[in-house]
């Protein structure tokens, strides 16, 4: 029996639909209905009742359910257990962020020359937290107002942020001390790529003040949208502190009132010890945010 049909067996049960989880796990249609028959043949049982229109988990399959789901999480935990004991070994410590973390990571390095730290930008990274602490993706992840995070994923506050407008020089608002994002209605948006987390949050403000944004453009950098911004071809919403490190002449930012303030924290899975590198990783990061 092999653990990838198990995999995808407990994902089917979940979706049913062989549609979705064959786009989820990245696999074709043909190739999940093959697997599955699969295992059914092995097993000697149906699992899945199909007709043209619905697939239902069979009595059988829904027995077998539980057993497979602790099957594959237990395959889950060791992998991730393998990878982190890698890193470690490597003694280098992995972050996935969708923050700026520079000037945090190089003041680290600075201090600790054999240790090396390995960031990945992520665009949707808040909604994923505990998945990619449980895949072993990483020791650590950096997100902004991360949701539904369980308690077993220990946190430490990095950060207090907020939104604000970035306008070209010239814009019509760029001399005020701060506007409503209602004042935007009628602007055009440069925005970060759809479904990214600074995406989805632009589009959570300009809803929340009663209008769809018109996104014309989008970037993957703060840099470039800013560049945009400041080329006059539409306006945004970024970050104050990632901003203040950034060098972007002909950009004027103006607070939203009322603000649209964030969160930052650093993520990491409670419930296994971290390597040797990580937790240096941590303690320095935690005297650093206490010192400020």
């Amino acid at each position: 029996m092999r653990i990838e049909y198990l995999e995808e067996f407990v994902d089917l049960a979940a979706t049913l639909s062989f549609t979705e989880t064959a786009e989820r796990l990245a696999v074709s249609e043909p190739s999940l209905s093959r697997h599955i028959k699969s295992l059914e043949e092995e097993i000697g049982e149906t699992l899945f009742e199909r007709t043209s229109r619905r697939v239902k988990l069979s009595a059988e399959g829904d027995r077998l359910l539980p057993y497979a789901r602790a099957v594959v999480e237990q395959w889950d935990d060791y992998r991730a257990g393998l990878r982190l004991t890698r890193a470690a070994q490597r003694s280098a410590v992995g972050i996935v962020t969708n923050y700026y973390i520079a000037d945090l990571v190089a003041q680290f390095c600075a201090s600790h020359p054999d240790i090396r730290v390995r960031p990945a930008t992520e665009r949707a990274v808040s909604s994923h937290v505990a998945s990619i602490l449980e895949r072993g993706e990483a020791h650590f992840v950096v997100a902004t107002d991360p949701v539904g995070l369980p308690d077993h994923v220990s946190r430490l506050v990095l950060a207090h942020d907020a939104y604000v407008v970035g306008l070209p020089r010239g814009h019509r608002l760029a001399g005020k001390k701060a506007i409503s994002a209602s004042d935007l209605a009628d602007e055009p948006f440069i925005s970060f790529p759809p479904g990214s987390d600074g995406d989805q949050r632009l589009k959570e403000v300009c809803r929340a003040a009663g209008f769809e944004p018109r996104v014309i453009f989008s970037a993957d950098v703060g840099s470039s949208i800013a560049q945009f911004v400041r080329d006059g071809i539409g306006v945004t919403l970024v970050r104050r502190e990632t901003i203040a490190k950034m060098h972007t002449e002909g950009v004027a930012y103006v607070e939203l009132d009322p603000p649209e303030r964030i969160e930052v924290l650093l993520c990491w899975d409670g419930r296994r010890p971290l390597a040797a590198a990580a937790r240096t990783f941590l303690d320095s990061v935690t005297e650093m945010v206490t010192a400020s």
